[in-house]
C-alpha cells in the first residue's frame, strides 16, 4: 500500500470487511458451516453440541445465538486468532492477496 498512516490503516479495514465471511472463514480458518444459503457452525468459544453461530450473509456479520458473540468477519479472525482488530484485518487482506 503507497499510503501511509491513517490511510493505510482505513483502507486495510475497508478491503478486509468488504470480504466475504463463510468463503473466508471456512477456507483461511478452518470452520465448516452447514447449508450455504443459512450457514451456520459450532461456535468456536463455547462448548456446542448443534450449530448455534449463524451468518447474516446480507450483513456480512456473525453472531451465536447461545453466547452471544458475534461480529464481522475482522471480529470473528481476531478472537479466534488472538490478533488485535487491526492485525485480524491485515491477516485477511494478505491471505487474500488484495
Amino acid at each position: 500500500m503507497a499510503q501511509s498512516g491513517g490511510s493505510e490503516r482505513r483502507d486495510v479495514f475497508e478491503l478486509a470487511r468488504g470480504v466475504d465471511f463463510v468463503p473466508y472463514a471456512e477456507a483461511f480458518l478452518g470452520v465448516e458451516f452447514t447449508d450455504i444459503r443459512a450457514p451456520k457452525c459450532l461456535c468456536p468459544w463455547h462448548e456446542d453440541k448443534h450449530p448455534s453461530f449463524s451468518v447474516d450473509l446480507r450483513k456480512n456479520k456473525g453472531k451465536c445465538f447461545s453466547c452471544g458473540e458475534g461480529g464481522t468477519i475482522i471480529d470473528f479472525t481476531a478472537k479466534l486468532t488472538g490478533k488485535t482488530p487491526l492485525q485480524a484485518a491485515t491477516k485477511i487482506v494478505e491471505d487474500l492477496g488484495l
